[in-house]
């Protein structure tokens, strides 16, 4: 190809790679356009650049116009992936038999020259004639976890180097992938994603790794280094990028059942081989490769964002967990001996959401809401991977349940301490492996954040009589912890993201009695924290309590969501365990779901139901404990969510046992309070007691 300055690459028209059909050569279009940047962006390019004193705004504004090709190509790539669930072959069987037959027929002729390849060849064509070292330590998933037996070569998959990948010069040769352009071009659309990623080949030079005694200032301007110099590629490519191998992934999980479709062909070995299933060998080919090529970007996005401060990277985090999610889902157990990868994904995804809080600063809730869903989901499909001890993938699961409700109640304790559970306790789980891991995340949410101090001298000299702004840091890490936990364990009982085949695993061991406890101390964490701080003296409610770390006016602050997760783990619990197995914990399941009802509800409903309509009879001390959680009672979403659990607990007991000896008067004084908060519903009548309900006209219909 021609690079002079006159005949870039940009310069041909767009639409002749939009208005192609079945064989259009998009892959070859889009590496072309790849190679392209690479070489206007080189350093050779800049030096030329230099040297002919041209002008550097033409450069940039030419790497701008590729990058808008490229990502305009990537998105209409990924529309057409989608639709109509049509996969990267847009479910034409012929087309995907021609592809599957090529590549046959190219992994037969390159086993005659297997010396000159790398390790069962899965090495790139680069140039030169130095003998290779044979990889040594390598995963072996790559060709060998494939179900046809090919390669990624043979599919026309080429990956760089990595010794060669912060050099601008691409490793794949002229003449890779070129003889069958046509015939590979779904090869070539995952080689330019990986090439956009950075997945390479090659064991990596080990990186320094960060280690407690390194402050987080320091060592996010160490990693942000190293990873900016693997990555030269756009924040938007990136995220097209992702946005293509997700749909690819997620069309491949249909492979259970489109094989037995009429959209399928059999090939000379007897193998019934569909689209979706071709497309599952070709990600099984480099599986291992884009585990590690995931997971440098997860860091890569992650320390972009915390130094850049603009929360503009909190999509292609989004993007990376969601991938990595259906990767593992699609592969399973087919990732059990990549166990290094699979430790630094899950530490990856550990780090971030341990440190939501500097990400919460230029975000919405939402976004990190959406953050945290998508991190928890990745983290529960890791139980389909396994491990290399052969454990059953229902027992990991059992185990991860345990030790989500542990680090729950571990992180509550330490903050906001409920029950005395005496100095044996402390000794008990410091002996635990789970002790590391909880005390990682414990060390970051003591940290005093740089932003919270004006200077150096203010952290020994606050002034009680303002709020504690390192006070207001640690009750957001519990709250973000609460919910990143909560939401873990909810992806679990849920299987959520689990192919359909893997939700009816054999063997499970659901924890009912410890998801029980955990739901019911997060239920009662806001009366708790409203006690705490009717107790307290007004001057030392900005103070933490003793044996924790937060005040009560912070543990006011954040009790509503805290609530809410007991709320989603007390759903969960309920809804996964239908039958007879719920049935010896039925009164003490109605008794939480009408206990939290009633806190919900207004003080008039409730003091009319009690019998006390005006509230003015009682004392002064009866009345002050009849108004703690009235914070509580006037949230409409909290009401919402307390109808809709006790709706769970209905549903899944049954109406017998709900009309029970030991729970009628439960249920009648529930059914009571169901409709009188239909009546001040209807009625347009608000809390006389409290002054009134707080919510949106959307959220007040939803009540209704």
């Amino acid at each position: 190809m021609n690079m002079s300055s006159n005949n870039r690459a940009y310069h041909r028209p767009f639409n002749k790679v939009k208005s192609s059909s079945s064989a259009e050569r998009i892959g070859r279009t889009l590496l072309d356009l790849i190679r392209t940047r690479d070489k206007v962006s080189s350093p050779q390019s800049i030096a030329n650049q230099q040297a002919q004193q041209l002008d550097y705004d033409d450069q940039e504004q030419e790497i701008t116009q590729l990058d808008i090709q490229i990502a305009s190509l990537l998105n209409n790539l990924s529309n057409a992936i989608s639709s109509n669930n049509g996969g990267l072959f847009t479910s034409d069987i012929n087309r995907a038999q021609s592809f599957y037959e090529c590549a046959s027929n190219r992994s037969s002729n390159s086993t005659a020259n297997t010396n000159n390849q790398n390790d069962n060849g899965r090495d790139t064509s680069g140039g030169g004639g130095k003998k290779r070292k044979r990889n040594k330590g390598g995963s072996s998933n790559n060709t060998s976890s494939s179900s046809s037996g090919l390669s990624a070569m043979s599919y026309g998959i080429h990956l760089d180097s990595h010794s060669n990948n912060n050099s601008q010069q691409s490793t794949i040769g002229s003449t890779s992938g070129d003889s069958k352009g046509d015939s590979l071009d779904e090869g070539l659309i995952l080689t330019s994603i990986c090439k956009l990623l950075g997945v390479t080949i090659g064991r990596k030079k080990k990186q320094q790794q960060q280690t407690d005694e390194v402050s987080q200032s320091q060592s996010n301007i160490t990693a942000t280094g190293i990873q900016q110099q693997s990555h030269r590629y756009s924040y938007n490519l990136i995220c097209g990028s992702l946005n293509v191998l997700l749909s690819i992934c997620n069309h491949a999980k249909d492979y259970d059942n489109s094989s037995s479709s009429a959209n399928a062909f059999t090939t000379d070995n007897g193998v019934t081989m569909s689209c979706a299933s071709i497309e599952l060998d070709m990600i099984s080919s480099i599986g291992s490769y884009l585990v590690d090529g995931l997971c440098d970007n997860i860091l890569y996005l992650y320390y972009s964002n915390i130094s850049d401060s603009s929360g503009n990277g909190l999509e292609g985090l989004v993007g990376c967990f969601k991938v990595c999610a259906s990767l593992i889902s699609l592969l399973n157990i087919k990732l059990s001996k990549c166990t290094k990868s699979i430790a630094n994904l899950y530490d990856a995804t550990w780090l971030v959401l341990n440190n939501l809080t500097a990400l919460s600063t230029p975000t919405s809730e939402k976004d990190l809401s959406t953050l945290q869903k998508a991190g928890t989901v990745l983290l529960s499909t890791l139980v389909l991977v396994g491990n290399s001890d052969g454990m059953p993938q229902s027992k990991i699961w059992s185990q991860s349940i345990v030790n989500g409700i542990t680090l729950l109640k571990w992180a509550v304790n330490d903050f906001f301490p409920i029950v005395d559970n005496g100095g044996s306790n402390n000794e008990q789980r410091k002996q635990s492996s789970l002790w590391k891991e909880h005390d990682k995340w414990l060390s970051i949410a003591k940290e005093v954040p740089s932003s919270t101090t004006s200077n150096k001298n203010e952290e020994s000299s606050l002034d009680l009589s303002k709020d504690d702004p390192t006070d207001i840091h640690r009750s957001q890490a519990l709250q973000y912890r609460i919910q990143v936990l909560s939401n873990y364990i909810h992806s679990l009982l849920t299987m959520d993201g689990y192919p359909l085949q893997q939700n009816h695993m054999i063997g499970i061991n659901l924890p009912l009695d410890t998801l029980l406890d955990i739901s019911e101390i997060l239920l009662s964490f806001p009366l708790a924290a409203e006690a705490k701080h009717r107790s307290t003296k007004s001057r030392l409610r900005s103070i933490p309590i003793k044996n924790g770390l937060l005040s009560p006016n912070s543990a006011m602050e954040i009790s509503p969501s805290i609530k809410l997760c007991g709320h989603l783990l007390l759903d969960d619990t309920v809804e996964s365990t239908r039958g007879a197995g719920i049935l010896s914990k039925a009164r003490r399941i109605v008794g939480m779901s009408v206990s939290s009802l009633q806190s919900s509800c207004s003080l008039s409903l409730v003091s009319a139901v009690d019998g006390n309509r005006g509230g003015s009879t009682s004392s002064n001390a009866s009345d002050r404990v009849s108004k703690i959680g009235i914070h509580l009672r006037e949230s409409i979403p909290l009401r919402i969510k307390s109808i809709y659990t006790f709706h769970c607990v209905s549903v899944s007991l049954g109406s017998g046992v709900m009309s029970s000896t030991g729970t009628v008067k439960s249920m009648c004084r529930a059914l009571v309070l169901l409709g009188g908060c239909l009546l001040e519903q209807v009625s347009g009548s608000g809390d006389e007691l409290s002054g009134g309900d707080w919510g949106t006209l959307g959220e007040r219909a939803k009540l209704v």
